[in-house]
């Protein structure tokens, strides 16, 4: 298990053994997201038995479980309301992260347009870019065109703020994805 922050308030990785849930709340970490489906993989702990342990260790937990790393409408409010809800820092995680990290991305398109989304990732050293298509359509699908476009259904005259000048959407309210060294881990998108 190797924790890579891609923000401010959400690192993510692999599915922690229950056992590695203390090291989890030792770490720092208030609240961890299961984005792993039950019984997707069968070695791996159901939902209930890591809920349980980090309920033990004094962490919040949600299971908000994404079937791909581009989950459907339904699966993207449930992990959105769990990164609204449960007190930061938060661990994400699914079988490798790379679902979380996804997650993460789609409903930064609120705000941002999906190339300041690819370049902050980026930044961090995740590649991110096959996901342009759904970040695409995320972004259209969460700013209808007269708000985008102040009324007119003209595009707007700037697309992509520069990064220091990017907010997040109320769900992910201070998320700032963080470059981090190379070699630190993490998982490959």
């Amino acid at each position: 298990m190797k924790p890579v922050v891609v923000s401010d308030i959400l690192a993510v990785g692999e599915v922690p053994t229950p056992e590695q849930m203390e090291i989890l709340a030792k770490a720092g970490f208030k609240s961890v997201i299961n984005s792993q489906p039950d019984g997707e993989v069968d070695r791996l702990p159901g939902s209930a038995v890591l809920g349980d342990e980090a309920r033990k260790c004094g962490l919040g937990y949600a299971h908000a479980p994404l079937a791909s790393r581009t989950p459907n409408a339904t699966e993207l409010a449930a992990f959105a309301e769990a990164l609204a809800k449960l007190p930061a820092p938060i661990y994400g995680f699914c079988y490798s992260g790379a679902r979380s990290a996804a997650g993460c991305a789609l409903l930064l398109t609120e705000t941002l347009e999906p190339d300041a989304i690819i370049a902050q990732f980026a930044a961090a050293d995740f590649d991110i870019a096959s996901l342009k298509p759904w970040l695409v359509d995320e972004r259209k699908r969460r700013t209808p065109a007269g708000k985008r476009a102040g009324g007119n259904g003209q595009r707007p005259a700037v697309e992509t703020p520069p990064p220091a000048a990017i907010t997040a959407p109320k769900a992910l309210e201070g998320i700032v994805v963080h470059a981090r060294a190379m070699g630190n881990g993490g998982f490959a998108m």
